[in-house]
């Protein structure tokens, strides 16, 4: 799974107005356990406000890797329109992915 960030941050279902800037919003992210997903800078050890972000990352990688190194697939032409008013934003069929092969990466060097 990778996490939606647009999705999760800009549902109207959870944010009144998500795309507008106020500086009155209460987002209350201290009682919204999931639904809020906030992002900070500096140094992940010292300042930063997502403590998971390393696992996070390192899963990402790892996704990115087996989809790039590990596999070879084809795409069938299909509709993979986004709904971003959906939480989670998928596309409405899925997608669809075919002669899914295992790569050796080894081999390949």
């Amino acid at each position: 799974m990778i996490l939606d960030l647009h999705g999760t941050n800009h549902d109207p279902r959870r944010f009144p107005a998500p795309n507008a800037f106020s500086l009155d919003r209460d987002i209350g992210w201290k009682t919204q356990e999931f639904d809020f997903v906030p992002h900070g800078g500096g140094d992940a050890s010292v300042t930063h406000r997502c403590p998971g972000e390393a696992v996070t990352v390192a899963l990402m990688k790892e996704a990115i890797r087996l989809l790039t190194r590990s596999m070879t697939f084809e795409i069938p032409d299909q509709r993979l329109t986004l709904n971003l008013s959906r939480m989670p934003a998928l596309p409405e069929q899925g997608l669809r992915m075919r002669n899914i092969r295992h790569v050796d990466a080894w081999a390949s060097r």
